[in-house]
C-alpha cells in the first residue's frame, strides 16, 4: 500500500513500484466484509475441500444457536477454551463469530505450500489441514476448536482464547489473557485505530477480519478505550488519494488465495493511459511473490516475479533516459 501511495506522492523520486497484495481500495461502506468472506470461502473450497465451506457454515450456525441461552454459552466457553465464562455474555455470539472469521480468513491469506512462521507457526497448506480437521471432528464445537488451535496454538503458547477482548464488540482495555506471550502486534492495532479501521486485528491480535459498517462505531469505541482517539476514516483518501491513482508505472500483484485481493484498485477508477498493471497469481497466497521460492518453485509465482523484474527494468530504463535528457538540457542551458 505504501509503495502505491509513495509513487503518487513522490513521482520525481521513484521510477515505479511493485505493490504486492496492496488493498488500497478497502474502505467502509463498500460491502468489503462480504466480499472478503466470499474470497476466504473460495480458498477453502478450491484449496481445502469442496465441502469445507458448507461444513464451516454449518458449524458456525450451530454455534450461534447455542449462544441464545446461558447454558449454550457456557458449553461454548468450555468447548472453545474461552478465557472468561461466557454464560452471561450476550455479545458472545458476535464476538466468537468475529474471532473465528479472523482465523479462517488469515489461514487463507497464509496458505503457503511450505511450513511458515510469518504471523504464527503454520504447517504447509494450512487451509487443507483446517478443512481436514473440520471434516473429521465429531461435532460443530470441536471442529471450530480444531480451527482455532491450528491457527493460534500449534506451538502450545495459548492457555485460553480471549474472545471478549476483540476490537469489535464490547470495548475492553485490550488486556490479552490468552497467550502466554502476547503477540507483538500492538503497532498494527494502533495504526488500524488511527487510520485503517477496516484492517483491525482479531483473534487475540493475530488474525485479520474487516469490520462491517454497523460495527464501525464499536471499533471507534474500542479505539477510544485503548488509545484515547477514534479512527480518522477520512485520512488515507485525503492524504494519498485512496485508490484514485494519478501516477502510473505500478504493478499490482495479488494472490488468488488471499482475501485481501478484494481491495485491489478497480480498473474503472484508474485514469486512462497510465502504466498500471494488475496481475492475479493463480493459487498464490499473500505477497507470495515477495517470498523465497517454494521447493519446487510454483510456476504462477515465478511468472509474477518475472513480470516484476521486467517491469523494473522497463521503468529504470525510462528513468535513466529521462535523467540523461534532463542533464543534457541543463548543460545546453549553461552554454546558451
Amino acid at each position: 500500500m505504501l509503495v502505491a501511495w509513495f509513487r503518487q506522492k513522490y513521482p520525481h523520486l521513484t521510477a515505479g513500484g511493485i505493490a504486492s497484495s496492496a488493498p488500497i481500495d478497502f474502505y467502509p461502506r463498500d460491502g468489503r466484509q462480504r466480499a472478503f468472506w466470499e474470497a476466504t470461502m473460495h480458498s477453502f473450497s478450491k484449496f481445502g475441500s469442496a465441502t469445507c465451506p458448507s461444513e464451516l457454515k454449518t458449524a458456525m450456525e450451530k454455534l450461534q444457536e447455542k449462544t441464545q441461552s446461558c447454558e449454550g454459552r457456557e458449553e461454548i466457553s468450555k468447548a472453545l477454551g474461552s478465557c472468561q465464562p461466557l454464560h452471561n455474555e450476550t455479545s458472545a455470539g458476535s464476538k466468537v463469530d468475529f474471532f473465528i472469521r479472523g482465523v479462517a480468513s488469515t489461514l487463507a491469506m497464509l496458505d503457503y505450500p511450505v511450513a511458515t512462521n510469518f504471523l504464527t507457526p503454520l504447517p504447509a497448506n494450512p487451509v487443507k489441514v483446517a478443512c481436514e480437521g473440520l471434516g473429521q471432528s465429531p461435532d460443530a464445537l470441536s471442529g471450530l476448536r480444531s480451527l482455532l488451535d491450528l491457527f493460534l496454538n500449534t506451538s502450545h503458547g495459548y492457555r485460553c482464547y480471549d474472545f471478549m477482548a476483540e476490537m469489535v464488540g464490547r470495548p475492553t482495555q485490550g488486556d490479552l489473557e490468552g497467550p502466554v506471550k502476547p503477540p507483538d502486534m500492538g503497532h498494527w492495532q494502533y495504526q488500524a485505530c488511527n487510520e485503517m479501521p477496516m484492517q483491525s486485528l482479531t483473534s487475540d491480535g493475530m488474525g485479520f477480519y474487516p469490520a462491517s459498517d454497523d460495527q464501525l462505531l464499536e471499533v471507534a469505541e474500542s479505539c477510544e478505550t485503548r488509545y484515547g482517539f477514534a479512527p480518522r476514516t477520512f485520512w488515507l483518501p485525503l492524504s494519498f488519494g485512496g485508490s484514485n491513482l494519478q501516477v502510473g508505472q505500478l504493478l499490482f500483484t495479488n494472490g488468488e488465495k488471499d482475501p485481501w485481493r478484494v481491495g485491489a484498485p478497480k480498473a474503472e477508477k484508474l485514469s486512462e493511459g497510465l502504466d498500471i498493471v494488475q496481475h492475479l497469481i493463480s493459487a498464490g497466497a499473500h505477497h507470495e511473490d515477495l517470498r523465497f521460492d517454494a521447493d519446487p518453485p510454483k510456476a504462477p509465482v515465478s511468472a509474477a516475479k518475472a513480470q516484476a523484474l521486467a517491469s523494473m527494468k522497463r521503468w529504470t530504463a525510462r528513468w535513466t533516459r529521462s535523467e540523461r535528457a534532463e542533464r543534457i538540457r541543463s548543460t545546453e542551458a549553461l552554454f546558451a
